[in-house]
């Protein structure tokens, strides 16, 4: 679960979306366990949003994640 201070909107979904799918994979690779579920609780909208960890969804996030580097890299920013 990734708790939120604030309201939540389609766009912050979306980006918290694959901030937790991320986390989910660095926890299984970690502990070595398979996490069952993942939400967003945003408190402000006193609202729990659950998150698809489907491995697929998680190997779609890491492509992007990883195109998202290597661009930062080719650009040098690292």
């Amino acid at each position: 679960m990734d708790i939120k201070t604030g309201s939540l909107n389609e766009e912050l979904i979306d980006l918290y979306t694959h901030q937790l799918r991320l986390y989910t994979r660095a926890y299984e690779k970690i502990k070595g366990v398979k996490v069952s579920s993942a939400f967003l609780l945003s408190l402000a909208d006193k609202r729990e949003y659950e998150v698809d960890i489907r491995e697929e969804k998680i190997e779609e996030t890491l492509v992007e994640f990883r195109n998202f580097v290597e661009e930062v890299e080719s650009n040098g920013y690292l």
